[in-house]
């Protein structure tokens, strides 16, 4: 008996007949958008991570957050996109019947939805499916307290309703760390099904060494222009700093407020002429990626954020970061990656002047802690397996 083709054969039909678990994402934007931060790589991450346990069909705009037609794909039609088979839909397609016909004919195991008050990608979706299927929810840091303070009124009218009704009776929640966790038991009740998993970063193996003088540091701020952000508080504390150091900052992100960068922009003329300011506005990741390799340290004074995106990725990079206690980076000048810092008048100032100061052989010892921790800890089977989890 011939057993490589016996086993060749049983193999092939195994491969036929075990069909993967279905998932229906549902998120106002996806990839090639990028304008809308941290959800897109969010949800892209997970896609890219668990393709081989699930098979994904995405539901999204054709457009970008500025409304912007995306450019090299097709409308209205399943196309591949990455791992992820995705449906772009135009705003005439956005409606219950398509909703229906399309996740009827996947027939999902799961429906996941990426917002708390988007209309068309979480609402709708979720009375239109919440009877048939099983839904997970995840709010994007939408719970925070300072998410929660913009459009307030709005948004404490939106979840009073959302209780009252039970809208979100019997979902399953994804918490992206247990900070978040709290934060959704707090607005729907302790009985709240809650299971928490990171989200998931794209770790390479190889990074790209950056050299340093003393004196000199470049640093990166990547992020929307909003003021959640807290952006004009990190310009305040460069007023603090020696005039004989060179400093380079590259604030990298959609201008969202333009009254909030006025205020930034008036916020520079404050600083010496030895610090150079430069707002470049919305990239597409790879352009991005560059950047992280061009910048010594990545800083993030955010009032709020459920994960923090760009502090991940500048982690991927060999990037020490220096962010606010308000993200849940926690312990990093213990682990030799940077620091956690609350947001007080001179704690930023005097961690930059200690990165000024530092000599090339320190800084890149700190390049080689911070590439080790990412691969440890955004690379850890146990944070994938919960990601796995989500859906089971």
């Amino acid at each position: 008996m011939n057993f490589d083709f016996f086993n060749k054969n049983i193999i092939t039909y195994l491969s036929q007949v075990i069909i993967k678990p279905k998932i229906v994402v549902f998120i106002d934007w996806y990839v090639p958008a990028y304008k809308a931060g941290g959800p897109i790589r969010s949800v892209y991450n997970l896609i890219e991570t668990l393709y081989a346990n699930y098979d994904f069909y995405v539901i999204t705009s054709n457009s970008d957050i500025d409304g912007v037609a995306l450019d090299d794909i097709t409308a209205n039609h399943w196309i591949k996109q990455g791992k992820a088979m995705v449906l772009y839909l135009t705003k005439d397609q956005q409606t219950k019947s398509r909703y229906q016909q399309e996740v009827n004919e996947v027939k999902p195991s799961k429906v996941y939805l990426n917002s708390l008050f988007s209309t068309k990608f979480t609402l709708l979706p979720l009375l239109t499916f919440k009877k048939n299927y099983e839904i997970v929810v995840a709010p994007r840091g939408m719970l925070g307290t300072e998410s929660l303070a913009i459009k307030s009124t709005k948004k404490k009218v939106f979840l009073m309703i959302s209780k009252v009704l039970s809208l979100y009776k019997n979902v399953t929640w994804h918490a992206s760390s247990k900070i978040e966790a709290n934060e959704v038991k707090q607005t729907f009740g302790e009985k709240a099904t809650v299971k928490v998993a990171s989200n998931l970063a794209l770790v390479p193996e190889e990074f790209t060494l950056l050299n340093k003088e003393v004196g000199q540091l470049s640093i990166l701020m990547v992020g929307r222009v909003v003021p959640i952000k807290n952006i004009h508080f990190f310009l305040s504390e460069l007023k603090g700093l020696s005039l004989a150091s060179t400093i380079k900052v590259s604030i990298v992100g959609p201008i969202e407020d333009e009254t909030y960068y006025t205020i930034c922009l008036n916020l520079l003329k404050e600083l010496s002429q030895n610090i150079q300011v430069h707002f470049i506005g919305s990239l597409p990741p790879l352009e991005v990626a560059k950047l992280y390799s061009q910048h010594h340290i990545l800083v993030s004074t955010s009032l709020n954020e459920n994960y923090g995106h760009s502090i991940a990725e500048a982690l991927t990079h060999g990037r020490p970061i220096i962010v606010s206690n308000n993200t849940p980076w926690k312990n990093l000048k213990e682990l030799g990656v940077g620091a956690n810092l609350d947001l007080e008048t001179e704690l930023f100032t005097n961690e930059i002047k200690r990165f000024i100061n530092m000599d090339n052989s320190e800084y890149i010892q700190y390049q080689e802690a911070t590439k080790q921790y990412a691969l440890a800890k955004l690379k850890n089977k146990d944070e994938v397996q919960r990601s796995i989890d989500l859906f089971s």
